[in-house]
């Protein structure tokens, strides 16, 4: 993983990223639903993130590199990457985070989001079909 992360941070899942992201499908799917607020543990939002099947950290860092890949449409949304999960230690605690990308003015670039259950209408997944 080249994309800065805290050192103490723990890798709690990280999908493989070996197929060529240009040979997949991909969409977007929304994180959460209109006006959805949950009160939910860090366990079960990392079951709801595998339920959704979203790409990687591997797959970000390819679109990073590959932006003339990435849909103009999605320059509207931050797109998440819930395949590559982090469990944040020490002033973190414990709080989930995975990679997301966002459109600024020029280009894309990349942040740690924390999986916080609560609706913004931006946040997509992005997956493949």
């Amino acid at each position: 993983m080249t994309q800065a992360i805290e050192e103490s941070w723990e890798l709690v899942k990280d999908v493989a990223g070996s197929a060529a992201i240009s040979d997949l499908k991909l969409e977007l799917f929304p994180y959460l639903d209109y006006g959805e607020q949950l009160d939910l543990s860090n366990d079960e939002i990392e079951e709801r993130l595998n339920d959704i099947r979203g790409l990687g950290l591997y797959h970000a860092e390819y679109l990073l590199v590959h932006q003339d890949e990435i849909s103009s449409e999605w320059q509207e949304h931050h797109l998440l990457f819930p395949g590559t999960i982090m469990r944040g230690t020490g002033q973190y605690g414990g709080v989930l985070y995975m990679p997301c990308m966002w459109w600024n003015r020029d280009r894309w670039r990349m942040f740690w989001y924390a999986c916080i259950p609560y609706y913004y209408g931006s946040l997509r997944v992005v997956r493949s079909k």
